[in-house]
């Protein structure tokens, strides 16, 4: 049996329609119903993105999938963009359009090419740093090495779990 949720002693009856917090309610306080977290939700959501939008502009997202076509590392293009690793993967994550322009701008890092075979694979991934039994090679940071370990890595917190 689910228990609904009820405001605490000496709170504000439910105010209709949500039209933003309510005085002096903070997290656990107030209306719970699903209309009020749902639009409370959509509001804090509006928010967040405006605020990402504001430290990370469309003339910075473009300068750093300009700088990555050029085969800057990610990290390096960030930092001359003058925003944070973290504030380019998290854009990635939640603007499809940014995400996609910047998996095809990774292509540029690819140090073996797209085409060959050892592209998208472990070896690929890790490169050569030793030099044993081949000439040294670089890490591969390209976007199909990336999206390999990316699975790899679902796969391994999937096995722990």
């Amino acid at each position: 049996m689910s228990r609904q949720r009820v405001a605490p002693p000496g709170a504000a009856p439910h105010p209709g329609p949500f039209a933003g917090p309510v005085p002096g309610s903070g997290p656990g306080v107030g209306c719970r119903c699903r209309a009020c977290v749902a639009a409370h939700t959509a509001e804090s959501l509006a928010r967040r993105r405006a605020l990402a939008e504001e430290n990370f502009t469309a003339a910075q997202r473009r300068h750093v999938l300009d700088l990555v076509e050029k085969a800057a590392p990610l990290g390096e293009a960030a930092k001359r963009a003058g925003v944070t690793l973290q504030q380019v993967y998290g854009r990635a994550t939640w603007d499809p359009d940014f995400g996609g322009a910047l998996d095809e701008a990774g292509w540029s890092l690819c140090v073996l090419g797209q085409d060959h075979p050892q592209c998208s694979t472990a070896s690929g991934y890790r490169g050569n740093e030793r030099g044993t039994g081949q000439a040294y090679r670089t890490p591969c940071r390209g976007t199909g090495c990336r999206e390999w370990r990316r699975g790899m890595a679902q796969q391994e917190r999937a096995a722990g779990a």
